[in-house]
């Protein structure tokens, strides 16, 4: 991050730490989510995956 922060300006932090990190805590859920649903699904469709059921 701090090799990103002198590339980019990256803005003050303004308002409560705490939501800030519960809003990054859900983003990074939700994206992990999302990718496993996408790769899972990719992978199953293969024929290499044995725990769904054909």
């Amino acid at each position: 991050m701090g090799v990103m922060g002198s590339i980019i300006p990256m803005p003050k932090m303004e308002g409560s730490m705490i939501l800030t990190v519960i809003g990054s805590l859900i983003g990074h859920i939700v994206f992990g989510i999302t990718v496993a649903k996408i790769v899972g699904d990719t992978y199953c469709l293969s024929s290499t995956c044995e725990t769904k059921t054909k």
